[in-house]
């Protein structure tokens, strides 16, 4: 099998462009030595499924939804399928037989809710685990992608994760780390941290990217090499925090309010700023990017007046060992703090941007380097630029989807 590297990037005429991050990703790919091609304007569905029988290495970065992937122009999906079932207007990974994939290294699924079961089109998670996939990723929630060809968002978390991979980092650190930085660098992980891994392998999240010699056949669901030593985080840099494995059997030892409390207390011991700022606890949930762990995961925003503020902090408390297995915690001075675009017009750029229809169900001014507001329609969420009005990073929207199956 030659080793090859085959992404399918999002179709002509998209409202976001993922041509960028399949690009940079499959350049890291390169240098390690995998031979690289990247389709930037969509495919046919024939293509996606074919494409990934050839490839160590295999991505599409499209619109996505559970279970499904669209593809291509005219309506063309790629479904993950259920066994038995037929898709007129689709191909599925479901049509492949047992280990028809076991010579696949990693399968990147980059779109949203990707990693979320449905009941018509099935999880490519699992369908990547039955056709031998070594390691297959996955998102829970929806992802930002930009509007234009700018190395931010969805495009800079695969730039990173390819070079975290050519570095030698498994494909869960390699996940890890590009979320970091792309946390650092605009203070929200725009819903990569909702990655989920799967796979054939007896570790998933273990596997590394090496390209197979010539003519020599990867074998199916290898045993990954033994995992890396805890690495370091955004946080590294300062103190020392660093990122351990979780654990995926046994008893849960901690409720939400312990686990919470020694995440707060870890920030607060490693991050001279912490407990210095307004932080707040914005958001608090249950995580599991490999089967069978147990997290929590926490947000903390500083505050200016009403207005979340240029100070961001996320944490990953494992329940039942009581460890920290992800921190990342990033500040900035902004450049400016008072918008010059006011809630309607950026609800009107978010508008355009999405294509949404309905009304706005959520707008929220916040400060990072500059002035930025969250606008969110049902199925549809744009990132716009509070100064210029320009649309930063957009989520959705919601994608057409595959005839029901037979």
């Amino acid at each position: 099998m030659g080793s090859r590297w085959s992404p399918e990037s999002a179709r002509s005429g998209d409202p976001t462009d993922t041509s960028l991050g399949a690009q940079s990703l499959g350049r890291e790919l390169r240098r390690i030595g995998y031979r690289s091609t990247v389709i930037q304007h969509g495919v046919r569905s024939d293509r996606a499924l074919n494409a990934g029988r050839g490839a160590e290495v295999w991505g599409v970065f499209a619109h996505m939804n559970a279970g499904y992937a669209l593809t291509g122009e005219p309506r063309s999906f790629l479904v993950a399928g259920i066994r038995g079932w037929t898709y007129s207007n689709s191909r599925a990974w479901s049509e492949l037989p047992d280990f028809a994939l076991d010579g696949m290294r990693l399968a990147i699924l980059g779109g949203c809710r990707s990693a979320v079961w449905h009941r018509d089109y099935g999880s490519f998670l699992a369908q990547g685990k039955r056709l031998g996939a070594d390691s297959v990723v996955g998102f829970r929630k929806d992802i930002f992608i930009p509007q234009r060809r700018t190395l931010t968002a969805g495009n800079l978390f695969w730039a990173r994760f390819g070079a975290h991979a050519r570095s030698g980092a498994s494909v869960s650190l390699a996940m890890q780390r590009a979320r970091a930085d792309l946390h650092r660098s605009s203070g929200r992980s725009w819903g990569f941290g909702s990655y989920a891994i799967a796979g054939a392998a007896r570790r998933p999240g273990s596997v590394r990217l090496r390209p197979a010699r010539a003519g020599v056949r990867q074998a199916p669901a290898p045993a990954p090499t033994p995992a890396p030593a805890p690495a370091p985080t955004a946080l590294a840099r300062e103190r020392g925090v660093r990122t351990a494995e979780a654990t995926t059997s046994g008893p849960t030892r901690l409720s939400e309010q312990a686990a919470r409390a020694v995440g707060k207390r870890r920030l607060s011991h490693d991050v001279s700023w912490f407990s210095g700022e307004d932080m707040v606890l914005t958001s608090q949930r249950s995580v599991s990017h490999l089967p069978g762990e147990k997290l929590l995961g926490l947000t903390f925003r500083s505050r200016l007046g009403r207005v979340a503020g240029p100070a961001s902090a996320e944490v990953e408390v494992d329940r039942r060992t009581g460890r920290v297995v992800y921190a990342s915690a990033a500040r900035t001075k902004p450049r400016a703090v008072v918008p010059r675009v006011g809630r309607d017009e950026a609800i009107a750029a978010a508008r355009r941007a999405t294509r949404a229809s309905s009304p706005a169900t959520r707008v929220a001014p916040e400060v990072w380097d500059r002035p930025r507001w969250t606008v969110e329609f049902a199925g549809a969420e744009a990132v716009v630029d509070g100064r210029t009005g320009s649309v930063l990073a957009i989520s959705g929207p919601e994608t057409p989807k595959p005839e029901r199956p037979r």
